[in-house]
């Protein structure tokens, strides 16, 4: 039988475990973050729209969080590299993934990715929407929308539309343009814009459905002309090329985007924090320029789970189009 001493020590010794664990556990709770540098992975090369607005939010964030954002270009594999390498990274909140519309392709274009596009990552916040436009060779005899489109059914399987790679979205606003117009173009895959671009400006291709961005100097030389908008409303950086549905191809609505992701396991509160961090910048009046200056649409103040849900339903959007027009790398 203890002994009214023992029961006291053994008594004082559970006390002091309790409160070593209560200790540890709050510190835990309070743990800083970051405690170092963040890399914000991007599967784009420098240079680009992508990587601009990125290293803009970098700089903001490297501000308000006291530790440095560092943009990480890992381009290839239609962005796949990048995603792989956030896949792989610790759940810590230090590795971020500047995604964009491409991510949400991949699993209905690649049947092996070296990651789980759902399972592997947790939505941050939505940064942003540019929408896309139909543009064409400046020397075709089509003058609209409904002059191409005539002129493409003239020539089945005779003309072409660029896009930026086998995942990309203009890929993918391309085929969806086909399957809504019944026109037979044929697909023709670019490493990136850029030569995406100067294929049309050359007469290569014929098409590319594809943001505003580095078009003005083509459209005012006459070399691309715009159709018409992929939107509900006019490009306020280019008001009289009118959307889609006033040139008579109602509902085709097409944007590119970009959000942030984080590895799955990252704790909750890390996330919010971030998710935090991303909206107030996009706030920012500097940052708010720099999108509007480009035709974008911040997408400031939305929850992770917002995203999370928008993310869901573009991976079904795109999954639909894939098997419809039986689109393969």
């Amino acid at each position: 039988m203890h002994t009214f001493a023992q029961r006291m020590f053994h008594g004082a010794l559970s006390a002091l475990v309790a409160l070593g664990l209560l200790t540890a556990t709050a510190a835990s709770a309070a743990d800083p973050y970051p405690t170092g540098p963040i890399k914000l992975v991007l599967g784009v090369t420098p240079g680009g729209g992508t990587d601009v607005i990125a290293r803009a939010l970098a700089q903001k964030l490297t501000v308000s969080l006291g530790q440095s954002v560092i943009v990480d270009n890992r381009p290839g594999a239609g962005q796949t590299i990048g995603a792989a390498f956030v896949a792989r990274a610790p759940a810590d909140g230090h590795t971020l993934l500047f995604g964009t519309q491409t991510f949400a392709a991949n699993p209905s274009i690649y049947p092996n990715l070296p990651f789980d596009s759902e399972k592997d990552f947790v939505p941050v916040a939505f940064i942003t929407r540019l929408p896309y436009a139909i543009f064409i060779n400046g020397q075709l005899p089509a003058k609209n929308l409904q002059e191409f489109i005539a002129l493409a059914k003239s020539k089945p399987g005779d003309m072409n539309f660029a896009s930026a790679g086998a995942s990309s979205l203009p890929r993918i606003a391309g085929e969806l343009f086909k399957l809504r117009t019944g026109t037979d173009l044929v697909h023709v895959p670019f490493n990136g814009t850029a030569p995406a671009v100067m294929s049309v400006v050359a007469g290569q291709t014929q098409m590319w459905i594809g943001n505003f961005l580095t078009m003005e100097p083509h459209l005012v030389s006459g070399k691309l002309r715009a159709l018409a908008v992929a939107s509900e409303q006019r490009y306020p950086n280019a008001p009289t090329v009118p959307t889609v549905a006033e040139a008579g191809l109602p509902g085709l609505h097409l944007a590119a985007w970009y959000g942030v992701m984080a590895r799955t396991g990252t704790p909750p509160a890390i996330v919010e924090r971030l998710n935090r961090e991303f909206n107030k910048a996009l706030a920012d009046p500097e940052i708010k320029q720099l999108l509007v200056r480009d035709g974008a649409e911040p997408g400031g103040g939305q929850t992770p789970q917002q995203f999370g849900e928008f993310l869901k339903a573009q991976m079904k959007e795109f999954q639909d189009v894939a098997r419809k027009a039986n689109i393969v790398p």
